[in-house]
C-alpha cells in the first residue's frame, strides 16, 4: 500500500481551513541486543540472524505505508545465565527455577518459568552456551530445538529482574540493518564509550509510529481524523525527523547534549513550516507497549523509569515547549 492514497482530502477546503493536531502513538517495536552483532556467536550465527530479521522488518514496513524507524539506544544492567547451576524443577513440575548473574559484581538472581515438555510429557532441561548468553531447549529426539538469547528469553516470557532500560540516544533511520546496526554510527559509539560494558548491555529498540491528524473546523462544525501516511500531508522523511527530535527533547539524554542546539533549530523550523502551511499547531505523543516486560520500562538521565510516556510538543512565538501529558490520550486512558 502506498502513502498518500487519500491525498485528495488535502484539497478539500473544509480540511484545509481546519486547525490541526498530531496524535502520535506506537505501532510496533523490535528489540535487538547489539552484542549479538559485535560478538558473533559462530554456533548460532547470531550476527546474520539479527541482520536478516532487521532486513525482513524493513521490507514489511516499506511495503505498507512506508515510514521511518525511530530507534532508542539503551543500556541495561548486564545479565547472563549462571552456567554453574543446573535448572531445578519445582515440586509440582509445572515450573522450573533458573539463576542469572547481573552486573559487574555478578549478583545472583533467581526466577521461575513454565516448564517445557517433550512429546512424551518429560520435562526438558535447558542447556546454556559457555558464556551464558544463550539458552537451548532440546529434547532427546531433537523434535524440539529452540535457542533464545538471554535478553530475548527474558523479554518473550516477561521475566522481570527489577531492571529498567535507560535511553542514551534517539535517532531515526530508513534502513535499520545499516544504521545503526552496522556499528558505524556516532550515537552508538558515544553510548558505548559512556557506559561500562562490564556493568551493562547495549540494547537497541526500533519503533514505528502511527501519526494521525486531528483537524477541527469550528466554522463548519466539522472534525477530521486521518492517518498522515494516508494523506502524506507531511512526507515520510520530515514526519520521521519530527518524531525523532520530539523524543530527543522529551528524554533529553546526556549523550545528545552536544547536538541539542542544532536539533532544536531543526525541530523549530519544521514546526514553523507545518504550522504555517498545514496549520498543525500541536503534537501529542503516547508511548506504551502492550507487555508487562520490564524491557519496556524506559528511563533517561531526565525521565524516571515508566512503562507509559505521554507528552506534548508545541511551538509558541518561537518558544519550543515539551511538556509531560497529552490530553487526547489521557481522556481515552482514564
Amino acid at each position: 500500500m502506498n502513502r498518500g492514497i487519500f491525498n485528495h482530502i488535502l484539497s478539500e477546503k473544509d480540511y484545509e481551513a481546519s486547525l490541526k493536531e498530531w496524535v502520535v502513538e506506537l505501532e510496533h517495536n523490535h528489540m535487538y541486543w547489539y552484542d549479538l552483532i559485535e560478538n558473533n556467536s559462530e554456533d548460532f550465527n547470531s550476527k546474520k540472524s539479527t541482520i536478516d530479521q532487521a532486513k525482513y522488518i524493513k521490507k514489511k514496513v516499506s511495503e505498507c505505508l512506508e515510514k521511518r524507524f525511530i530507534y532508542f539506544i539503551c543500556s541495561r544492567k548486564k545479565v547472563r545465565f549462571c552456567t554453574q547451576t543446573l535448572p531445578v524443577l519445582t515440586p509440582f513440575m509445572s515450573l522450573m527455577k533458573l539463576r542469572v548473574l547481573t552486573g559487574r559484581e555478578r549478583e545472583v538472581k533467581e526466577f521461575v518459568f513454565e516448564t517445557w515438555f517433550d512429546l512424551y510429557g518429560n520435562p526438558i532441561y535447558p542447556e546454556f552456551d559457555s558464556a551464558g548468553r544463550f539458552i537451548i531447549f532440546k529434547d532427546k529426539l531433537e523434535t524440539i530445538n529452540t535457542v533464545y538469547s538471554i535478553h530475548d528469553f527474558l523479554l518473550t516470557f516477561e521475566i522481570n529482574l527489577n531492571i529498567s532500560s535507560e535511553i542514551h540516544y534517539v535517532g531515526y533511520t530508513k534502513n535499520p540493518p545499516k544504521r545503526p546496526l552496522n556499528g558505524e554510527h556516532g550515537g552508538l559509539t558515544s553510548t558505548l564509550y559512556n557506559i561500562s560494558n562490564e556493568e551493562n548491555d547495549t540494547i537497541i529498540f526500533f519503533n514505528v509510529f502511527k501519526v494521525q491528524c486531528f483537524a477541527i473546523n469550528k466554522e463548519r462544525n466539522m472534525e477530521f481524523l486521518i492517518s498522515n501516511a494516508m494523506t502524506n500531508e507531511i512526507g515520510t522523511k520530515e514526519e520521521g525527523s519530527i518524531i525523532e527530535k520530539s523524543f530527543i527533547f522529551y528524554f533529553d539524554a546526556l549523550v545528545q547534549k552536544k547536538n541539542k542546539k542544532r536539533e532544536k533549530s531543526e525541530l523549530k523550523n519544521s514546526l514553523k513550516r507545518i504550522g504555517k502551511k498545514n496549520k498543525i499547531n500541536e503534537l501529542q505523543f503516547y508511548y506504551e507497549l502492550n507487555s508487562k516486560s520490564e524491557y519496556y520500562n524506559f528511563s533517561s538521565s531526565k525521565i524516571k523509569p515508566s512503562y507509559r510516556h505521554l507528552f506534548t510538543v508545541r511551538l509558541q512565538e518561537d518558544n519550543l515547549t515539551v511538556t509531560e501529558g497529552a490530553s487526547r490520550f489521557e481522556e481515552a486512558l482514564a
